[in-house]
């Protein structure tokens, strides 16, 4: 696959496609725990952004507020890479250390811990028309392996 995807962009690099793709997994994280749905709309997928727009909504209802603090990403590896037409999606496994923790309206931990740092593992798809000027990948997935579209961004 990899040599079909040059073939179509000589300008593709791996190396180049990891480093944007941990700068996206923390900005992404660190958006979606904001509730920024503006900065988020142009680095995630209609289906994905749609996905956090309810989430984010549920949880304001509720008047919780959730953290993650990443504390490193230990390992990220690609674990698939596909092209279908044009377009190419690539699966990376992160293994992360997080802080993770929701709070409630009276600013109180309601869930996780300040101080515990958790292992987590995600596999995230991104994707991109090879043929675009455009450096973005859009986010299309979380936990893709698992194919489980309810997962929640964070898992602890």
């Amino acid at each position: 696959v990899y040599e079909q995807i040059l073939k179509k962009n000589k300008n593709f690099s791996i190396s180049h496609f990891i480093k944007g793709s941990s700068i996206a997994f923390e900005l992404i994280i660190k958006l979606f725990n904001q509730g920024n749905l503006e900065q988020l709309k142009p680095l995630v997928d209609k289906d994905l952004y749609n996905n956090f727009a309810e989430k984010i909504k549920h949880r304001e209802e509720l008047g919780e507020c959730y953290e993650s603090v990443i504390v490193s990403i230990i390992a990220q590896k690609i674990v698939e890479m596909k092209l279908e037409k044009n377009t190419v999606f690539i699966a990376v496994h992160f293994l992360s250390e997080q802080i993770n923790f929701t709070k409630n309206k009276r600013g109180n931990i309601i869930s996780g811990s300040a101080s515990t740092i958790n292992r987590v593992e995600d596999v995230w798809q991104f994707k991109k028309n090879i043929n675009s000027s455009d450096l973005t990948w859009l986010l299309v997935s979380i936990n893709y392996e698992k194919a489980d579209d309810n997962k929640d961004l964070v898992t602890i």
